[in-house]
């Protein structure tokens, strides 16, 4: 899997106090995803469904995320 991501530029949205929630686990997904990890994985991690997850890298892939 390739995801053109700058690990920086997530580090630094992730540290940010006033990232809504589901933003913050739109970008764990990403961030976990990139790492590696499967989608199952992701999943039980962060409590959504595999779909969600699929879903996230999916809105990522066709152009951003929407918070």
């Amino acid at each position: 899997m390739s995801l053109e991501l700058d690990k920086r530029d997530i580090d630094e949205a992730l540290s940010d106090e006033e990232l809504p929630n589901k933003f913050r686990r739109k970008l764990l997904t990403l961030k976990m995803r990139h790492s590696g990890a499967p989608l199952g994985m992701i999943s039980k991690t962060l409590k959504i469904t595999v779909r969600t997850v699929s879903n996230y890298i999916s809105e990522f892939r066709d152009g951003g995320l929407d918070s």
